[in-house]
Parts: C-alpha cells; structure tokens; sequence
C-alpha cells in the first residue's frame, strides 16, 4: 500500500505521520496524488465491515453425468455413432 493510502486510512505511527505531513508541504505531486486519493478512500472506508469478509464459497457438486450414474459418455459415443449411420443412409438415398 502507498504511504498516501496508508495515511488517508490512518494507519500510520504518529511520527510517521508527521514526517509524511512534512513531506506534503514540500511535493506539491505527492499532496495532488493524496487528493486523488482522498475520494477512493473515504468511499472504501464508508463501506460496512461485512463488506472486507470472504464470502463462503458455494459447494461443490458433481457433474450431471456423475449424478446419472456415469453413463453420460456412453451414451454420447452411441448418440454419435446413431448420427454417424444417419448421415450414410441419407447419402446413399440421394444416389
């Protein structure tokens, strides 16, 4: 984290803080970045602490064939074969 994030969230030692507040009053780049900041942060810091917790992950569940028993493939392959066939008998009408 930036010191300019680590001072507008108040986190810094007090003597920190005022050597950081020094600095400010010579780098007019460093106070245009805190006030860049400044609206981020307080729209961070207005959040609900709820907000910050990791939320449960949702269980995990099996796939559909999996809950089917397994056969999902099988019946895939025959499904594939059956299109297979009916494209060779559609063919062979046309002639």
């Amino acid at each position: 984290m930036s010191d300019a994030a680590d001072y507008l969230l108040g986190e810094m030692e007090p003597e920190r803080a005022a050597r950081f507040e020094a600095e400010l009053a010579r780098d007019a780049a460093l106070r245009a970045e805190v006030e860049r900041l400044r609206p981020v942060v307080a729209r961070l810091d207005a959040l609900p602490g709820e907000a910050w917790e990791r939320p449960e992950p949702p269980p995990l569940q099996a796939p559909a064939s999996a809950r089917r028993g397994g056969g999902g493939r099988r019946r895939r392959r025959e499904d594939a074969g059956r299109l297979r066939g009916a494209g060779r008998r559609g063919d062979a009408g046309r002639r």
